[in-house]
């Protein structure tokens, strides 16, 4: 054999040896198993948070293959597309998006996280009435505070329990606390009625309109009573009884407990004492006092002061049109006139001096003793023509030292001064033993 031949002879056992080699190395293993190829993946479905109860579904294109509540794994499934679609549950929002396509390939282990969270609820907080910008707090889940004035409203509010609290506003009852759950990203609303608590010894006097003055067929009518139609916009509190002794002393030092009312007052001491009773309650004094009659009234502040004119009227009227509150005038000067006499004290039945507040009929409002027993300060200055003011809330707020009204009669007069419509004036510095006062305020 020629060395040519012995060579491509060598090279063809080598191939043959490794060819064989090649195949052994292909049909087994160090452990003699065959090697397994993954034909199936699974998915594992985790949702957030675990107790919240929604069902989710997992389908693929040709069946549904489970609706579930919770955590869940699915194992063996064919590669393929498959369908997650997140369940709803009230008051949560629904995982974003809300339907995931899934391409499955053989051997994938595929997890999805499906976090749900509450929907936010809101507060709504109403006052009742609007103009009172009443405090209040509300108190969170957590015990956290959160504090303001009048309505608002609060949107993005967790879930939970919320107390309301609301705070005090000066002469309203405050309404009690109150608890309310926001539950499923609702709304709840909180409102805090107040009422006008009308202080003791005080009436509420309701706006409204009359004629002021008398007709010239009433008996002991003057010519500075000429009737003329008059329109009150604001509500009012005034005093039942006129400024007792015992109510003066306590806001102007005393120690006095008589419910006599209290005389010798002069204008200008019935100015002070309005502000004193204000700063004594917590109110805003109505007055600025620059000297003996000369007093500026601030009509936004809050505080007592004297009734105008035309309110003393009204209320002294309360609704009737008669001379008194029982009827018409029968008697001029001290004789016996029965409509008056239920109402107050004069010349003819005082025995000549002032009685305890109180012990006549009152009105129809409730006041007593507007007819009668003593003198009442007025805020006005005095104008004959008064029926020139205007129509609606007239008043006369004068000048320095100009004479002012005073209203109502007293223990020593005849009976025509008595009347509704029965005018006077005296100077601010005049301390008559028949003259006194009540008190009014502004309603807010």
């Amino acid at each position: 054999m020629s060395r040519g031949n012995f060579k491509n002879l060598q090279a063809v056992l080598v191939a043959v040896m490794v060819l064989g080699l090649s195949i052994g190395l292909t049909g087994c293993s160090d452990d003699n198993s065959p090697v397994t190829v993954p034909t199936t993946g699974s998915i594992s479905v985790d949702v957030t948070p675990d107790d919240i109860g929604v069902s989710w579904v997992l389908s693929s294109q040709d069946k549904l293959l489970a609706s579930v509540q919770g955590d869940s794994t699915f194992s063996s499934l064919a590669p393929g597309i498959y369908t997650l679609t997140w369940g709803n549950a009230t008051g949560w929002s629904t995982p974003t998006p809300g339907t995931v396509e899934i391409t499955l390939q053989a051997g994938d282990q595929l997890s999805y996280s499906g976090t749900y969270a509450q929907v936010p609820g809101t507060i709504v907080i109403d006052v009742n009435d609007d103009s009172l910008d009443a405090p209040w707090t509300l108190t969170k889940p957590g015990n956290v505070d959160v504090t303001g004035n009048g309505d608002a409203t609060f949107t993005d509010m967790p879930v939970g329990s919320y107390v309301m609290t609301w705070g005090d506003v000066l002469d309203y009852t405050t309404p009690g606390s109150e608890q309310l759950a926001v539950l499923d990203g609702g709304t709840v609303t909180f409102t805090g009625t107040y009422t006008y608590a009308i202080p003791n010894g005080f009436v509420m006097v309701d706006a409204g309109s009359f004629t002021m003055g008398a007709p010239v067929s009433e008996l002991g009518r003057e010519g500075d009573e000429v009737e003329h139609a008059v329109t009150l916009t604001d509500h009012f509190l005034m005093s039942k009884y006129e400024v007792t002794q015992a109510m003066w002393d306590e806001y102007m030092g005393g120690s006095s407990f008589s419910t006599m009312p209290k005389t010798g007052v002069n204008w200008d001491q019935a100015v002070a004492f309005c502000n004193a009773m204000s700063v004594a309650e917590g109110y805003t004094p109505a007055y600025t006092i620059n000297g003996s009659g000369n007093v500026t009234w601030n009509r936004d502040a809050n505080g007592f002061r004297l009734p105008t004119e035309a309110e003393w009227e009204y209320a002294c009227r309360a609704g009737s049109d008669g001379a008194f509150p029982a009827g018409q005038i029968a008697a001029l000067f001290c004789e016996e006139d029965a409509n008056l006499d239920a109402a107050g004290w004069y010349c003819y039945n005082s025995d000549a001096a002032a009685h305890l507040v109180g012990m006549k009929s009152a009105n129809d409002f409730g006041l007593y003793d507007m007819n009668g027993n003593v003198w009442e300060w007025c805020w006005d200055a005095y104008t004959a023509a008064y029926e020139d003011l205007g129509a609606t809330d007239p008043v006369n707020d004068g000048g320095a030292g100009d004479s002012r009204v005073v209203r109502s009669g007293g223990y020593l007069s005849y009976s025509h001064f008595c009347r509704a419509a029965a005018r006077s004036m005296a100077t601010p510095t005049l301390a008559h033993s028949m003259y006194g006062l009540r008190v009014v305020k502004t309603m807010p």
